[in-house]
């Protein structure tokens, strides 16, 4: 890990056109700013951890209904919603 020093108003540069910018202290608390390519996402530790957290469910959701469908449509075979349920939960 990188620690640096810096006054208001001074940068970080990180890579390509990532800038960081103290913009002012109060007290504890440090206000920054960032500055990037609109296809980098910045978020807080909490905001990124909360939508991890959704992307997770979405996808667990979306493998369970395509588990739902590819049972459903075996030939020969009847799935159903708890079956198809209990092989996503063991996946």
């Amino acid at each position: 890990m990188l620690v640096l020093s810096r006054k208001q108003g001074e940068r970080v540069i990180i890579g390509d056109g990532i800038e960081v910018m103290v913009l002012g202290t109060q007290g504890k608390h440090v206000r920054l700013g960032f500055t990037a390519p609109a296809e980098v996402r910045i978020h807080r530790q909490e905001v990124a951890d909360r939508i991890d957290k959704q992307e997770a469910r979405e996808r667990a959701r979306l493998a369970l209904s395509t588990t739902l469908s590819v049972s459903g449509n075996r030939k020969g075979q009847q799935g159903s919603c708890r079956d198809a349920r209990d092989e996503a939960a063991t996946a």
